[in-house]
């Protein structure tokens, strides 16, 4: 189990997570943000799209420690 620290719509989080989760796991499993959707697990389609530090990011392709 690893444990991240990040800021989550404007409010500080801290989520611990399974190696090999995804930030959008993370989201939906483990903070219940189910706007962002699994459409196809890779990035290509879009439906996971996210912001981070005001860069558009797919979150089923991003290691939640990397949004800390």
């Amino acid at each position: 189990m690893r444990t991240t620290h990040f800021e989550l719509d404007g409010a500080p989080v801290q989520v611990s997570y399974d190696d090999g989760e995804s930030l959008l796991d993370v989201m939906r499993e483990r903070l219940g943000i189910t706007s962002a959707k699994n459409g196809c697990g890779t990035g290509a389609c879009g439906s996971c799209t996210v912001l981070v530090g005001g860069k558009v990011r797919r979150a089923c392709t991003l290691a939640p420690h990397k949004v800390e």
